[in-house]
């Protein structure tokens, strides 16, 4: 499975998940602490630019409802409805 952690630098919890044979990177505003898949940037912006279907990113979000809640009133996100 394919996993962002957003707002994680250390690294610690995207290398957890790569141990356990999913394709993790993390994204944030620092450099990561251990080397790997890391995106520096604005986890946000990199959202935007998502290129999945509504329905892949919709089913994407049942596992985090309260968040994904929480982002569609937040930022108007046409992706949730």
């Amino acid at each position: 499975m394919r996993i962002l952690i957003a707002c994680e630098s250390s690294g610690t919890v995207r290398e957890a998940f790569n141990k356990l044979g999913h394709d993790a990177w993390s994204c944030d505003l620092k450099e990561t602490k251990i080397p790997g898949k890391h995106i520096k940037g604005d986890v946000l912006s990199l959202l935007n630019e998502t290129r999945g279907t509504k329905s892949e990113i919709r089913s994407s979000w049942k596992y985090f409802p309260r968040l994904a809640a929480a982002m569609a009133q937040q930022w108007s996100c046409p992706w949730y409805r």
